[in-house]
């Protein structure tokens, strides 16, 4: 059965009690019996000094008379031998008396404790357990307690020893009697010392079970006071737990604190955080990993190999486990492909710490980049190189012969105005990229643009035999930039004209759709193979390049269109039939008659 506090206690306390009681008993037996032996011992001595000089000195018949009279006057056994002066130990005595009915010889008496020691000594004393006059009672073995004195003379007419033996039977008496009070006082006592024992721990355990309580509500998390009185033997515990629980209440709400702080800022992060422990097993992560690395979010501890299987993360995760911060950058397969660099950073309590970050569109950018400069190097250095070629032909001597002179400078003129446009191109595609061109939407009928827009190249339409073909109702409006959208329109125009052949058709259209204006650009060129269909609005992306150069494009214009459409938040798309030539069609936001044009415009996007 399991005791409470209170039955501990009370226990503890009984066991004390009575452990106490039963050593002060047996204590107090041991000192009565050892007082009473040495009384008895005390007065056998003085017995046998005065027997001693009438036994010396009378004949062996009055000597025996006289032990039997002081045996049976003190009840004790009495004993005497005697020998000659010069014997030279207590076996050389013959027995005169003795008053016992133990059988005894000489040579046993002579060899009894206090005999010898008598013989040493003067005076012997012995007190201790021996066997009674009868050895065997109704079979048993028999012993009993006795103390028994021995007295040497010695003169020159002999020497001898008298020695009296007592029963302690009334030592053990008054023993038992010692001990029957004792123990009825110990029974006493014991009652008192349990009744105060036991109200004085349900006292205890009141209160200790009132601190026990309140600390389970406080490790609970409920607030409160632990309140005992001030006189309470357990008034300093509880002021303590109470301070404890004080502390402990204010490392909570801190630990809380932080811990909703982290939690809010890894749920908030962009980049991925996965925590690993010493053997790279998952321990925790945020959100944005586990979009990352496509796994579900769950209370399982996976190993990082199940998540990621890259050779180079695991390398930065194990140097980083072992106390050197490293990095890594692998390709993510799944679920889609992704370029992700992770800094692997070592954890105190062992471990690591993983940041993963989606590199994928930097890398694009960087690579874009890098095409971009070498595009736009290239591009420039071909007009650089011809008007360069022409001015030093011009000054070697071309310039005086007229008709060659008239070509270069044509050619330098040519290719002047193709740099010039290169410039300008490049200027207008950096500044939409770096969102430095504002656009701005406003109600805008369409028919005049597209008209404005065709002007540029209708001259060349026309050398070229074209067929150009609109069609524009005049109440359609846009929600549209004019200019963005005139520059647009120039730049498919543009393309069409110089791409479609002789006697071809260049189309424009224009169509109110739900929510949406389309307007598309057709010819009948040749069109764009499917490899190069979706790269076509890419910088510098040509299908012909060498046939482009000799038309004059810069490899920006497709571009330009894109980026000015989706600024005006509408969307580009190219067609191209199976009959060929091509169709760019253009989406742009119509203008609703309950709502503004920006409004309009900031919905399309």
């Amino acid at each position: 059965m399991k005791l409470g506090v209170r039955g501990r206690l009370f226990v503890t306390s009984a066991a004390v009690i009575v452990g106490i009681g039963a050593g002060a008993m047996g204590l107090a037996e041991r000192e009565v019996r050892r007082v009473l032996g040495d009384w008895t011992a005390t007065h056998l001595q003085a017995e046998a000094r005065m027997v001693a000089p009438w036994v010396r000195t009378r004949p062996a018949g009055e000597v025996i008379e006289i032990a039997q009279g002081l045996a049976h006057a003190t009840g004790a056994e009495v004993a005497v031998l005697a020998g000659a002066a010069d014997a030279r130990s207590p076996a050389a005595l013959r027995i005169v008396a003795d008053s016992t009915k133990r059988g005894m010889d000489g040579d046993t008496i002579a060899g009894l404790p206090e005999v010898r020691a008598a013989w040493i000594a003067g005076e012997g004393r012995w007190i201790g357990r021996e066997k009674c006059a009868s050895p065997v009672e109704h079979g048993v073995p028999c012993v009993e307690d006795g103390v028994a004195v021995a007295l040497r003379w010695k003169d020159p007419s002999g020497t001898g020893i008298v020695r009296l033996r007592r029963n302690l039977v009334e030592v053990n008496r008054a023993v038992a009697y010692v001990r029957r009070v004792l123990l009825l006082a110990g029974l006493v006592g014991l009652g008192a010392a349990l009744v105060m024992s036991g109200l004085a721990s349900h006292l205890l355990s009141r209160t200790l079970s009132r601190i026990v309580e309140r600390s389970r509500a406080m490790a609970r998390g409920e607030g409160g006071r632990i309140v005992v009185p001030p006189d309470d033997a357990l008034e300093g515990l509880a002021g303590s737990i109470n301070t404890l629980g004080a502390e402990l209440e204010r490392t909570l709400d801190e630990t809380t604190r932080q811990r909703d702080l982290l939690a809010t800022v890894l749920a908030g992060m962009a980049d991925g955080v996965v925590a690993l422990d010493r053997d790279l097993r998952v321990t925790a992560s945020n959100p944005a990993a586990e979009a990352l690395l496509g796994v579900p979010g769950h209370d399982a501890r996976p190993f990082l190999i199940e998540w990621i299987r890259s050779p180079d993360l695991l390398a930065a995760a194990s140097r980083a486990r072992d106390g050197v911060p490293d990095e890594a950058e692998f390709d993510l397969p799944w679920p889609h492909h992704r370029r992700v660099l992770a800094g692997a950073h070592p954890l105190s309590q062992g471990g690591c710490l993983l940041v993963l970050r989606d590199v994928t569109e930097t890398r694009r950018l960087e690579a874009v980049r890098t095409d971009f400069v070498a595009n736009a190097s290239h591009e420039l250095r071909t007009p650089v190189a011809a008007i360069r070629a022409s001015l030093e032909a011009l000054a070697e001597g071309a310039a005086s012969d007229p008709e060659a002179g008239q070509a270069f400078l044509e050619a330098a003129q040519r290719n002047a105005l193709r740099l010039s446009r290169l410039v300008d191109d490049l200027l207008d595609i950096t500044r939409l990229e770096a969102g430095r061109r504002e656009v701005t939407p406003a109600a805008t009928a369409l028919a005049p643009l597209v008209a404005s827009a065709l002007g540029p190249v209708r001259h060349a339409a026309e050398a070229k035999g074209l067929t150009l073909v609109v069609d524009v109702a005049r109440e359609v409006e846009a929600c549209v930039d004019p200019a963005a959208l005139e520059q647009v329109l120039a730049n498919l125009l543009d393309n069409a004209v110089k791409y479609t052949p002789q006697g071809g058709r260049v189309e424009v259209a224009v169509a109110r759709e739900t929510e949406r204006i389309r307007i598309e650009v057709r010819d009948t060129g040749p069109g764009i193979p499917p490899p190069h269909r979706g790269r076509v609005f890419e910088r510098f992306h040509r299908v012909d390049p060498g046939r482009s150069r000799e038309l004059g494009g810069t490899g920006l214009g497709l571009a330009i269109v894109k980026h000015l459409v989706d600024a005006m938040g509408g969307d580009v798309s190219l067609e191209c039939p199976d009959t060929g030539g091509s169709i760019f069609r253009v989406r742009l936001p119509a203008i609703e008659p309950s709502s503004t044009c920006h409004q309009d415009a900031t919905d399309g996007r």
